[in-house]
């Protein structure tokens, strides 16, 4: 069955006793992509997006949340020539729907997909990060965050 063109990215993050977050960042294995990102993920079919943005955080960390919030944003980017046989022919576009998720813990238990994490201030994540994308819902995100500190 072909992949449905609608994703999640969540990027989770912990508050320090200062109340400055720290954000997850997840590295991807090198043979497909080797970059930094937040956890990300397909809709299976029947699925919403809050559904799938839960189940990604869950199968890619193993870390409790205290729920997903979704962020106002969400942007489309083109299929890449290396994930074409993952959906119907007629697919050229993908939609990302962008999420959020605290924690308490620290430690991560990664899944197959990833080769390392690193909790990262929001200036340290947006040099890492590799996508438009990725940089856009984490900095929509820190604007959240710091609106709720003043």
């Amino acid at each position: 069955m072909a992949r449905i063109p609608i994703q999640i990215q969540a990027f989770i993050y912990r508050l320090r006793d200062n109340d400055e977050p720290l954000f997850l960042l997840l590295k991807r294995r090198p043979d497909i992509g080797g970059f930094w990102q937040g956890v990300t993920g397909a809709l299976k079919p029947g699925e919403n997006e809050e559904d799938a943005a839960a189940r990604e955080i869950l199968e890619e960390t193993c870390l409790p949340t205290k729920g997903v919030t979704r962020l106002k944003f969400t942007h489309s980017f083109p299929v890449d020539e290396e994930w074409k046989h993952l959906y119907d022919d007629s697919v050229t576009t993908i939609f990302e729907h962008a999420f959020a998720a605290e924690t308490s813990e620290e430690s991560v238990t990664i899944c197959k997909e990833h080769t390392e994490f690193l909790w990262v201030t929001f200036d340290q994540a947006i040099k890492m990060l590799r996508y438009p994308g990725n940089k856009g819902a984490l900095t929509v995100l820190h604007e959240l965050l710091s609106e709720r500190q003043n």
